[in-house]
């Protein structure tokens, strides 16, 4: 599953027993959107699977 900075978390929530990967675009280095699907997934939604950064991001 491929989420954009503008979609919305919820819109996948009943089905996120099912995906084992989402990666969350970041279209440019400052758009921090991403890091908010993240949360909203793994603490509203109670994800447990693995979420990637993809786009333009720097390796930690």
């Amino acid at each position: 599953m491929w989420l954009a900075p503008d979609s919305e978390p919820a819109d996948i929530a009943g089905d996120l027993d099912k995906l084992a990967l989402i990666a969350v675009d970041f279209p440019v280095f400052r758009d921090g959107r991403g890091y908010s699907i993240g949360r909203l997934l793994r603490e509203r939604h109670g994800y447990k699977g693995e979420l990637r950064a993809i786009g333009d991001v720097l390796r930690d």
